[in-house]
């Protein structure tokens, strides 16, 4: 697993450095970062659920879908029972 790879790749398209070119051709801007192949599949393919239970934070995933044109509520009905998860986190003390 590339967690790390991940979310750098999601900043950089977020951010805007890798945001044309990953539009342009988004495998070979996915090469470069040492995906597997879930990883990369989940990537193209848009499946934030697989994302967010890779590990991915969920505001990066948020924000990769933005990037692909998803508003919010979109995003948030695309996650499913991930979503659930987010919102019944509890921060223990």
């Amino acid at each position: 697993m590339s967690l790390v790879e991940i979310e750098s790749l999601i900043y950089d398209i977020y951010r805007g450095s890798r945001a044309a070119e990953f539009k342009a051709s988004p495998s070979s801007v996915i090469e470069e970062y040492g995906l597997t192949n879930n990883e990369r599949e989940a990537v193209l393919g848009q499946d934030y659920a697989l994302l967010y239970e890779l590990g991915v934070h969920p505001m990066l995933c948020m924000y990769l879908a933005r990037a692909n044109g998803l508003t919010v509520p979109a995003y948030l009905g695309l996650v499913g029972n991930s979503a659930a998860k987010i919102s019944s986190m509890q921060i223990e003390r």
